[in-house]
C-alpha cells in the first residue's frame, strides 16, 4: 500500500476440483477468509484489493468466469476479456496439472524399490522452507527419497470417506492409500497448531495407517529447528530398525525353505 500500488489480487479460492468419489473439494477455511482480514485492515484501502471467488469444480466453473469478468469491468476492461483469460487460465492449469501428475507417476514407478518419504500438508506449509524448516532436506541427507502428496494421482478408492469435503485431506487420505498399498512408502504429515480440518483427520488417518510407521509433526511460529531434528531423526530410526527385522525375517524364511 506505501507502494501506491493501482490493485493487490488476492482471490478467495473456495474450492478446487473434486476427486472422484467425494462430493467437495474445499480449501482451508483460514485462508479463504483472508481477503476479507485484509480489507478489515485496510478500510480505507480496501477498493484496492480485487477478491474475486474462484472455484475450479464443474459447479463452480461459471460463477468463477463471471467473477473474472467483473475483475476485468473494475481494470477498465469488458467483461469478455476477463471471462476469456479465465478459460484460458483454466487450460494451462488442467495441463499442468496433468503434466505434474504424470511427473509423480513417473517418479513414483522409479522410487517404488527404495525407501520413500511422502511429505503431506497444506502446499503453504510443506513447500516454503522457511515454513517447514528444510523438513524435506533434514530427511534426505539421512538416504531417503523424498515426494510431495499432491503429486500422487489421485487414486480411486471405496474406503474413501465421502463426507471428507476438504481438498488437503483428500489428497492426506489418497497418500495413505499409496502407503497401504505399497511397504516402501511412509507419511511425514505437517500440520498447524489448532487446524479444525486435520484435528478431524488425524484420527482417521492414524487408525487407516495402522501398523506402519508414521511421523505428525505440528508446526507454529515458534517451531524450531531442533525439535524437527530430533522427531524426524526419531521417525527415520523407527523406519530403518523395521526394515532390518523385516529382511532378518525374510532371511529366516529362505533359509528354513532351501
Amino acid at each position: 500500500m506505501d507502494k501506491e500500488i493501482d490493485f493487490i489480487f488476492l482471490p478467495r479460492v473456495i474450492e478446487l476440483e473434486i476427486p472422484s468419489n467425494y462430493i467437495h473439494g474445499y480449501t482451508c477455511p483460514s485462508t479463504t477468509v483472508i481477503p476479507d482480514v485484509i480489507c478489515a485492515s485496510f478500510k480505507s484501502q480496501k477498493d484496492k484489493i480485487l477478491s474475486p471467488h474462484i472455484g475450479l469444480s464443474k459447479d463452480l466453473i461459471n460463477m468463477t468466469l463471471k467473477e473474472l469478468g467483473k475483475v476485468a469491468s473494475i481494470l477498465g476492461l469488458q467483461s469478455s476479456v476477463g471471462e476469456e483469460a479465465g478459460k484460458k487460465a483454466l487450460i494451462y492449469y488442467k495441463q499442468f496439472i496433468k503434466k505434474y501428475e504424470e511427473l509423480g507417476e513417473q517418479k513414483l514407478k522409479e522410487l517404488l524399490n527404495e525407501p520413500t518419504v511422502i511429505i503431506a500438508g497444506r502446499p503453504y506449509v510443506i513447500y516454503p522452507s522457511n515454513v517447514n524448516l528444510a523438513l524435506p532436506r533434514k530427511i534426505i541427507s539421512r538416504g531417503y527419497n523424498v515426494i510431495p502428496l499432491d503429486m500422487l494421482p489421485h487414486q480411486f478408492d471405496s474406503n474413501n470417506h465421502k463426507r471428507n469435503v476438504w481438498n488437503f485431506t483428500q489428497q492426506l487420505t489418497n497418500a495413505v492409500n499409496y502407503v497401504n498399498k505399497y511397504p516402501n512408502l511412509y507419511i511425514c504429515l505437517i500440520s498447524c497448531f489448532s487446524c479444525g480440518p486435520d484435528s478431524i483427520m488425524y484420527h482417521q488417518i492414524k487408525a487407516d495407517l495402522a501398523g506402519n510407521t508414521f511421523c505428525y509433526l505440528e508446526i507454529d511460529s515458534h517451531t524450531a529447528h531442533a525439535g524437527f531434528e530430533t522427531r524426524i531423526g526419531a521417525f527415520l530410526d523407527i523406519i530403518e530398525e523395521r526394515r532390518r527385522k523385516d529382511d532378518k525375517k525374510l532371511e529366516e524364511i529362505l533359509t528354513v525353505t532351501t
